[in-house]
C-alpha cells in the first residue's frame, strides 16, 4: 500500500518493539500498521497473530513494518559508526569477512570502552530511519 492521505499517530514505543520482532526474526514475523488507526500487529510465520487482530484485519491494507536490513541497518550502520568515532576501519572489514561478525565486533567494542556509544548511535539511526519512514508513509511518530 502506498501513501495515505492524512496523517495517522503512531506510538514510537510500540513501533520500534515491533521492527525489532521483524529485525530479529529474520522472516519468523511480519508486523503491520493499520494506517487508519495507527494500530499495529505482529503475526509469525505459521500464521497466528501475536496480538488479537480484529475481524476485519487486511494484511494488503495495512502498511508492512520494515527490519533494519531494509533501512541498511545492519553492516553498513557497524561500518558508518566506525569511520565517525575514527575507529580502526581496518580490523572491522576483516571481522565482518567471516561469520560470527557481530559477536566478535560487539567483544571488540566492550574491549575498547565503546558499547555504550554504540547503542546511542544505533538507536539514533534507527529512530531517523523509522520516523523518516513514517513520513514518507503519511504516519507520525508520537512518545
Amino acid at each position: 500500500m502506498g501513501k495515505i492521505s492524512s496523517s495517522t499517530s503512531v506510538s514510537y514505543s510500540q513501533l520500534e518493539i515491533a521492527y525489532e520482532m521483524v529485525s530479529a526474526g529474520q522472516g519468523d514475523t511480519d508486523c503491520y500498521i493499520d494506517p487508519a488507526t495507527g494500530a499495529i500487529y505482529c503475526i509469525d510465520s505459521f500464521g497466528d497473530s501475536l496480538d488479537e487482530l480484529p475481524e476485519d484485519f487486511d494484511a494488503d491494507a495495512c502498511l508492512e513494518i520494515p527490519g533494519k536490513y531494509d533501512f541498511d541497518l545492519g553492516k553498513q550502520l557497524v561500518f558508518d559508526f566506525v569511520r565517525a568515532h575514527l575507529l580502526d576501519s581496518q580490523q572491522v572489514r576483516d571481522m565482518f569477512r567471516r561469520k560470527g561478525a557481530y559477536s566478535r565486533y560487539k567483544g571488540w567494542l566492550l574491549d575498547i570502552g565503546k558499547p555504550d556509544d554504540w547503542h546511542a548511535y544505533e538507536a539514533q539511526r534507527t529512530r531517523e530511519a523509522l520516523a523518516q519512514w513514517c513520513a514518507e508513509n503519511g504516519l507520525s511518530l508520537v512518545d
